[in-house]
C-alpha cells in the first residue's frame, strides 16, 4: 500500500515538472551536492528575484528543519504550503519558488519570490496609439521575457534559449505556445538562427534579415515590435517571437502582407475581418469612385 502512494507521488510529482521543464527558463536544481539531502528549488529564472532568493530564503535552508518550521523563519510575506500540483503550477508561473525537501516530495512550499523592481517600462515610441496598452520592450532579454509572461501565465509557453555570433555571444529567445504554434515552424526558426555564422549580433533586426525565406523580396517576411500586447496576442495565435539580448525589438513570423498593415488600436476595437473582406470594400469603393468619376464627365 506504502509503495503504490509513493509511485502515485512521484508521477504526480514529475508529472508538473515534466510540464514546466520544457522551458529553457524554468530552474529545477539541488542545494547539495551530496545525493538525498535537502532541499530542491524550482522557478522560472525570468519571473524571480534573485536578491530576494539568495538573501531571503537560501541562508535559512536549515537541513534539520521541517518545511512547517521553515515557513515560520523565512522573512518572505506571502509563504503557502500546498500539496497540489495545480497550484504549484499556478504559483510558479507567478513568480514562486518551489521548495521540496526531497525531489520526490509531493508537499512543497510556495515562497514568492517574484521580481517586481526592474527599470522603468517606458512608453512605446515608434508604435504609439490613441488606445490599448502603452507597455513597450527594453534592451534586457530576461525582462522582456518577464513581461509576456506576466500576459501569458500559462506553462504551455515555452522558451527555447541559444547563444548566436562568434565573438558577441549574443543570447537569443525563441518563444512560443505549444499546442498553438505549428511545431514545423518553430523547428525551422531555430534550425535557421542555429546556422548563422555571423561574429556579431546587436539587435534583432540582424537575425531577422538572416533568416528570411527570401531576401529579395519586396514584401515584409516578419513584424518588428516593441509593444508587449502585440507579442502576446501574436503568440496567442501561433506566431513565434524572436528576442534578442539588448534589443528592445522582437521579431514575429511568420507573417502575411495583410497583418503587417494592422495597427494594435485595429486589435484594441476588436475589427473582425480578413484579407478578403479588406479587398472586397477597397473594391466595392474604388467601383464607386470610377461610377461618379464618370456621370462627372
Amino acid at each position: 500500500m506504502k509503495n503504490s502512494e509513493t509511485n502515485a507521488n512521484n508521477s504526480e510529482n514529475q508529472d508538473w515538472l515534466q510540464r514546466l521543464s520544457q522551458s529553457n527558463d524554468f530552474i529545477h536544481e539541488h542545494t547539495s551536492l551530496m545525493e538525498g539531502t535537502p532541499f530542491w528549488l524550482s522557478y522560472y529564472r525570468t519571473l524571480i528575484s534573485s536578491d530576494i532568493l539568495h538573501q531571503d530564503v537560501l541562508p535559512f535552508l536549515q537541513e534539520k528543519l521541517s518545511l512547517e518550521e521553515l515557513k515560520s523563519i523565512i522573512p518572505v510575506q506571502e509563504i503557502n504550503f500546498t500539496k497540489d500540483s495545480k497550484e504549484i503550477i499556478e504559483s510558479i508561473m507567478q513568480g514562486f519558488l518551489a521548495l521540496q525537501k526531497h525531489e520526490q516530495d509531493k508537499e512543497c512550499l510556495l515562497i514568492n519570490i517574484a521580481n517586481s523592481k526592474f527599470r522603468d517600462v517606458s512608453i512605446t515610441t515608434l508604435e504609439s496609439s490613441a488606445v490599448g496598452p502603452q507597455v513597450g520592450f527594453i534592451e534586457e532579454l530576461d525582462i522582456n521575457i518577464n513581461l509576456i509572461r506576466k500576459r501569458l501565465p500559462v506553462p504551455e509557453l515555452l522558451v527555447i534559449e541559444m547563444k548566436v555570433g562568434k565573438l558577441s555571444k549574443t543570447n537569443v529567445a525563441v518563444l512560443y505556445i505549444d499546442g498553438i504554434a505549428d511545431p514545423e515552424n518553430v523547428n525551422t526558426v531555430v534550425q535557421r538562427i542555429s546556422n548563422v555564422q555571423y561574429d556579431h549580433i546587436q539587435d534583432s533586426a540582424y537575425l531577422s534579415s538572416m533568416i528570411e525565406d527570401n531576401t529579395n523580396s519586396l514584401f515584409p517576411q516578419s513584424i518588428s515590435t516593441e509593444r508587449v500586447d502585440r507579442v502576446a496576442a501574436g503568440l496567442s495565435e501561433g506566431k513565434i517571437i524572436i528576442a534578442v539580448d539588448g534589443s528592445p525589438n522582437l521579431v514575429m513570423v511568420p507573417v502575411t502582407l495583410f497583418e503587417s498593415f494592422i495597427a494594435m488600436e485595429d486589435d484594441c476595437r476588436l475589427i473582425f475581418l480578413n484579407e478578403k473582406d479588406i479587398f472586397e470594400i477597397l473594391g466595392q469603393n474604388k467601383i464607386r469612385a470610377c461610377s461618379s468619376n464618370g456621370r462627372a464627365t
